[in-house]
């Protein structure tokens, strides 16, 4: 044993670069992990950003394109009162000030509204669970569209109005506020929403306004209206082929005097499209595109037409 020295191996060395080698390969796969990550990453953004940019000159050229403002060169008297008293009104009322201050309330409320998925989102997300507060500021109607259906409500004082796509019920209360006795028939797919909005109108005081859970199609082949004229406000499940279907149902219920609201015309390109042909349709005699929203008029006697004004 005296003359025995102990073998030297690479043991101890192998080890280390075969840890140095495993780490590489380990950091090599990460960084090609978050390669893809980066690249579906920016794939999302630049889609994103793109349709945010097309969504924008869309918009400007609407703006810069778009007349009549104020009803300057109109010729029809109904449309000439209507976009002069109605779209460039301006009407204030306790009731109306009371929604608005609610409205700006939610937008703070940190409350989880909706978890399924019930056809196309607008042109601020897509359907699904979001906070009230983010519902507020980008799904719902903005005030000034608010103030408006509240105007166009008070101005033709329908006999009923149906609403599809309640959400919380801001744009219900903005038609509710404006015709409180008039009969409203507000429908959800979504539970927990139209719930939400039962209870909150409940503290506002609207008894003629009526919630209903269920599928758009669903309720719509058993609806009949009752009451003449008749104010629709479509809002929910923003997809072509979902928009033409609920319009072409409607329109065979329409009366004369009967208005159509249409929100997010300008949406996607099948929203695009499906606003042209809505307002293509024979029984369609008037249309007016306010980009964010479109409006068709069931009237007698009055020239075909279609507008795009500037607001």
């Amino acid at each position: 044993m005296a003359g025995y020295k102990p073998m030297r191996t690479e043991s101890g060395m192998d080890g280390l670069a075969g840890g140095l080698v495993y780490k590489f390969i380990v950091f090599l796969g990460f960084l090609f992990w978050k390669h893809n990550r980066l690249q579906g990453f920016l794939r999302i953004s630049i889609s994103i950003y793109m349709k945010a940019a097309s969504f924008f000159l869309k918009y400007l050229r609407y703006r810069l394109t778009a007349g009549h403002r104020k009803g300057y060169g109109i010729h029809s008297p109904f449309m000439f009162r209507f976009v002069s008293e109605v779209i460039y009104g301006n009407i204030e009322s306790d009731r109306l000030g009371k929604v608005i201050r609610w409205h700006s309330s939610l937008k703070k409320d940190s409350l989880v509204l909706g978890s399924g998925h019930h056809g196309a989102g607008s042109h601020a997300g897509k359907s699904g669970s979001r906070r009230l507060s983010h519902f507020a500021r980008h799904s719902s109607v903005r005030v000034k569209y608010g103030r408006l259906l509240y105007r166009m409500a008070d101005y033709f004082r329908p006999g009923e109005i149906l609403e599809l796509g309640t959400g919380a019920g801001i744009s219900t209360a903005y038609l509710a506020a404006a015709v409180p006795n008039t009969k409203i028939i507000s429908v959800e797919g979504e539970a927990d929403r139209s719930q939400y909005a039962q209870q909150s109108f409940n503290d506002m005081h609207f008894p003629e306004v009526h919630f209903v859970t269920d599928d758009f199609d669903n309720f719509l082949s058993t609806y009949q209206p009752s009451g003449n004229p008749w104010l629709v406000f479509i809002d929910g499940n923003h997809s072509y082929d979902a928009t033409l279907r609920y319009c072409h149902k409607l329109f065979e219920q329409a009366k004369h005097d009967s208005v159509f609201i249409i929100d997010d015309i300008h949406w996607s390109k099948g929203m695009e499209r499906a606003w042209q042909e809505i307002a293509a349709d024979p029984a369609a005699v008037l249309s007016v595109d306010l980009f964010f929203m479109g409006i068709i008029f069931f009237r007698e006697g009055v020239v075909r037409q279609d507008f795009i004004i500037n607001f």
